[in-house]
């Protein structure tokens, strides 16, 4: 997007289009008298042998994320800060009724010498001329100087910080009070209501919300400390919400635990921040119930909850269906409190669902429709974005027993949903028939992916317990009969799990929303070839692979 010719070896990355986009849709914004805020990454770095670097050798920053990794240009140094400052001010010169630029200043996005720098401790970077001045400093610099660079242009423009997993990268303070009493006029910080807060579970569980989440209603102490801290130095504060993702079903095009999406639209109207940026940033907004809740308690008089929920259930499903799918809604939020945990992105049966496969050993070898591309790994490099990595995982995290107990909480909670989603269809009017739809399937289709992680987990345990059985020798009686209750129970599981996948394929080919190829920062298999191989592999292992295990065990 950059116009500036302070470095003449950027100039063939310039991308015409880019800078036209951007003004057109600031103008079509206008025309409703609406603010525009443009997110910008500096994403792509640059390799030690760069020419860039023959000509300027001390532009070169921090070496990032690995040994052979590649490095930013240092934020610090004079040239660039001209090319950074030039680049801010045209850009708001060439988009006049642009509001103001969001930059991810935390563990991602918008590249200084202090994130993801490699082979040094948190907190420092192993660039020579940052490493002195203290990570708050220079980024608190970067900020302040950019704001200064969009208020030439446009003397109300903001530089919207986002701290997103600061605290991992390079901050002490969980809510970055060291950086925001550096922020000067023109800066703001934008932060999530929810992000990297604790949640106690019981049982010695204490789920940790690593990323966005619907356990938590907010806010968390982290956004209330930086409210109080952007409160202190005079300078706005906007939280963050995805309205229709959390990671407890990241699969979904929303969670329908429309009770909780209340309570967060009531949380973030009520915290004392200056705004709610509430947009998705990992799929498209499909104006789904649990984004359009937001505007009904945003705005005084607050109406009842209760009467709110119930009125817009009968508006998508009819008079008839709607008390039922309003029902459907509180079973699947009493669902999330049994929710154990955030696991990693997109992999295993949290996020395939009924895709996930389940093999009698995990050494299995498996075809490649269950390979994907995490295209959101190019932030290292471009290679590692576009490397086929396995989707699934071969054992579950965390507390195995006492995981497993919870998911068969939320199976029976989302089993009560559907039954009501199951007395709702027959009386939903034709007109209606698409809206419910909207709702029937990802109702459903969180229901199938809790089952195939409750069976994921039990299926796990047997294996792993049986596997040790098959290393002795000679079983005693009393392990003989263990042994023959576990693979009969294994045996119930899988075809269960057999069912799960039959029963969830078709909702693959209903709704594209569910689609794993359409994942945005990565790409699978289609979702119905995924769930079809998981089912061809299930039926083999029920009919192959447990009477050869009964046969090593002498059963």
């Amino acid at each position: 997007m950059s116009r500036s010719d302070a470095i003449p070896e950027l100039v063939s990355r310039r991308d015409p289009s880019s800078l036209d986009n951007l003004r057109q849709a600031v103008n079509q914004a206008s025309e409703y008298n609406l603010k525009s805020f443009t997110l910008v990454d500096i994403r792509q770095k640059f390799p030690a042998d760069d020419p860039l670097f023959k000509k300027y050798p001390d532009l070169r920053g921090a070496l990032t994320w690995k040994a052979d990794g590649e490095y930013v240009l240092c934020t610090e140094h004079p040239l660039f800060q001209k090319y950074l400052e030039e680049s801010v001010e045209e850009l708001f010169r060439s988009a006049p009724g642009l509001s103001g630029m969001t930059l991810i200043i935390g563990g991602e996005g918008f590249y200084h010498c202090y994130m993801r720098p490699f082979g040094v401790k948190k907190g420092h970077t192993n660039c020579s001329r940052c490493e002195p001045l203290g990570a708050e400093t220079v980024v608190a610099n970067l900020l302040n100087r950019l704001a200064a660079a969009a208020r030439r242009a446009n003397p109300e423009a903001l530089i919207v910080a986002w701290p997103y997993s600061a605290e991992h990268v390079w901050s002490a303070d969980p809510a970055q009070a060291g950086l925001i009493e550096k922020l000067g006029p023109g800066t703001a910080i934008f932060t999530e209501i929810e992000k990297d807060e604790y949640v106690e579970k019981g049982q010695g569980v204490r789920k940790h919300l690593w990323d966005y989440s619907i356990d938590l209603i907010g806010p968390g102490a982290r956004a209330e400390n930086q409210i109080a801290a952007c409160r202190k130095q005079g300078i706005p504060i906007f939280l963050k919400s995805e309205p229709e993702l959390a990671f407890e079903a990241p699969r979904l095009p929303h969670v329908p635990c429309l009770d909780r999406w209340v309570d967060r639209a009531e949380a973030l109207a009520s915290c004392g921040a200056d705004g709610a940026w509430v947009f998705p940033a990992f799929r498209s907004n499909y104006g789904t119930s649990a984004a359009e809740v937001n505007r009904f308690f945003w705005w005084d008089p607050v109406p009842n909850k209760d009467t709110t929920l119930e009125k817009l259930a009968a508006r998508i499903a009819g008079d008839q269906a709607g008390p039922h799918l309003r029902k459907a809604w509180a079973h699947v939020s009493e669902a999330i409190p049994f929710s154990p945990e955030l696991p990693s992105y997109y992999n295993g049966p949290y996020y395939l669902g009924p895709a996930q496969p389940m093999c009698v050993s995990p050494e299995a070898e498996l075809p490649p429709v269950f390979y994907g591309r995490y295209f959101f790994l190019a932030e290292m490099t471009e290679s590692e974005g576009l490397a086929l990595r396995p989707t699934f995982v071969t054992s579950p995290t965390g507390n195995v027993p006492v995981f497993g107990e919870m998911y068969r909480e939320m199976e029976k909670n989302l089993k009560l949903a559907v039954e009501e989603i199951d007395r709702a269809s027959d009386s939903v009017p034709e007109r209606n028939r698409h809206t419910f739809l909207a709702e029937e399937i990802p109702i459903r289709w969180f229901y199938h992916t809790v089952r195939t992680e409750a069976n994921f987990y039990e299926s796990c345990r047997i294996r792993d317990s049986l596997r040790e059985a098959i290393k002795k020798e000679k079983l005693s009686q009393p392990e003989r009969e263990s042994a023959q209750g576990l693979m009969k129970r294994w045996e119930a599981v899988l075809k269960d799990e057999l069912d799960n996948a039959k029963t969830a394929l078709p909702l693959q080919e209903q709704d594209i929303r569910l689609d794993f190829y359409f994942g945005g920062d990565h790409s699978f298999s289609h979702g119905t070839e995924m769930i079809q191989a998981k089912i061809d592999l299930l039926e083999g292992e029920i009919s192959r692979e447990l009477p050869a295990i009964k046969q090593k065990l002498g059963l």
